[in-house]
């Protein structure tokens, strides 16, 4: 009887030490896989990037962007009637230094002196140009190619950034608003999504328009210093788009709803 115990104590002992190694013997095994997982940094930035961009996959789909915001440089004003002084606004027109030869993008823009300033290539094209109040500096502008900024002297001043940052259109045009800052028009992009059905194979939707932006926004440039800043558009223009009719002497500009309904002058001040 006593043998028959022992023999059952023992039993059940070697049992309890078998389920302890087995149990063990599997925490080990599983600690150890985990160790064998554990990634290299390597591995680790591969996978911090591949989790950015599904991110940022996801944000595009909901139509957002990582928007960089410049510094409010400027206010405005909006005006419903304006006394324009056409003698002194064609005062610029007859008294320039600078010449401009051509049309249709393909010309010439010349210094006081006769010195060619620019000329339009396959690369370069020059629409029209714009004088600073002093006559001392002239924008010209080259549509979707690059807009440069002279001195009379024929120094070459800044060639102006095609866009204020990623996501939003590029500048529609330039205006002195005074003798070293330019005012210029952009937007924000309306993300693009493709549609099969209604854009097709190639992404292109024939028959169907959409506005390129959801809002107009002005900025200045600075051809002195070279910043760029964004303008304080009044209450009455925000969110809203809007186009650039013309601008005067003083940095007042005329503007128009995207139907071409007048929406007044907008004076823009730059801040010192």
């Amino acid at each position: 009887m006593m043998n028959r115990k022992i023999i059952l104590t023992l039993s059940c002992l070697l049992v309890i030490g078998l389920l302890w190694l087995l149990t063990k013997e599997s925490n080990l095994s599983r600690n150890g896989s985990q160790i064998g997982e554990s990634k290299s940094p390597k591995k680790q930035l591969d996978t911090a990037i591949h989790h950015l961009e599904q991110s940022q996959s996801k944000k595009e789909n909901r139509g957002e962007r990582n928007e960089f915001k410049l510094p409010i440089v400027a206010k405005s004003e909006l005006r419903e009637e304006y006394k324009l002084d056409l003698e002194k606004d064609n005062f610029f027109d007859k008294q320039s230094p600078f010449k401009f030869f051509g049309s249709g993008g393909v010309g010439k823009l010349l210094g006081k002196d006769g010195s060619l300033l620019l000329q339009s290539n396959e690369q370069q094209a020059i629409f029209s140009i714009r004088v600073n109040p002093s006559l001392s500096n002239v924008v010209a502008l080259g549509g979707s190619s690059p807009n440069h900024a002279f001195s009379k002297n024929g120094k070459l001043l800044a060639v102006l950034p095609k866009a204020p940052a990623q996501g939003q259109i590029n500048f529609g045009s330039w205006h002195w608003v005074s003798d070293d800052v330019l005012v210029g028009d952009s937007g924000d992009l309306i993300p693009h999504k493709h549609d099969p059905e209604k854009h097709g194979a190639e992404g292109i939707c024939e028959g169907c328009y959409a506005p390129l932006t959801s809002n107009t926004r002005l900025y200045t440039f600075n051809v002195k210093t070279k910043e760029m800043g964004e303008v304080a558009l009044p209450e009455q223009l925000q969110g809203k788009r809007f186009t650039i009719l013309r601008a005067v002497y003083d940095g007042t500009l005329e503007i128009a709803d995207e139907e071409e309904s007048y929406m007044g002058w907008v004076k823009i001040n730059p801040e010192e």
